[in-house]
């Protein structure tokens, strides 16, 4: 009987690493029109995350990140699109002093895109962790000139309308 039991803990202690090693896989999210809230992890201390972000548009559009770290305070991020890096058009720190890096109108041209997370620091004695990362569209603003060109096509609209009249 005393057998059973080192061979249940070791079978038992396999099936917490496997299921340890199955949570800790390097995941592809594909991000949609309406936009992602994903969490993201790292476990390989400074470099690159475990996860990556597709996105692919059919017109030139722009899009708002922002990382948020979700574990201990002292992790940093950096971002990259398409290889290149990306700057954070605000940084602050949330909580209990956790990083939060924005970047807001980011440009997407026609096609695939990619977007990679990389840790910069981290929290002191740890080398994995987690983060959340929220990508959304910007709305498209209209530019003066179609302003105008609104005005003057209900200007010729009125004038049809009044010399019909008269």
């Amino acid at each position: 009987m005393n057998a059973i039991k080192p061979i249940t803990q070791a079978l038992a202690g396999l099936a917490l690493a496997a299921l340890a090693a199955l949570s800790a896989q390097a995941a592809d999210y594909d991000i949609p029109d309406s936009g992602l809230t994903q969490e993201f992890n790292w476990s390989n201390g400074i470099g690159a995350a475990d996860d990556t972000f597709s996105i692919t548009v059919a017109a030139p559009s722009q899009i708002h990140v922002v990382l948020t770290d979700e574990f201990l305070a002292g992790d940093t991020f950096k971002l990259k699109l398409d290889g290149n890096w990306v700057p954070f058009t605000s940084t602050t720190f949330v909580g209990s002093s956790n990083f939060q890096g924005t970047a807001s109108g980011v440009y997407l041209g026609v096609g695939a895109h990619t977007f990679e997370i990389f840790l910069t620091g981290l929290s002191p004695g740890y080398g994995d962790g987690s983060g959340i990362a929220a990508f959304s569209a910007l709305e498209a603003v209209p530019e003066p000139a179609t302003y105008g060109m609104l005005l003057a096509g209900l200007g010729l609209l009125g004038y049809a309308a009044r010399s019909k009249q008269a």
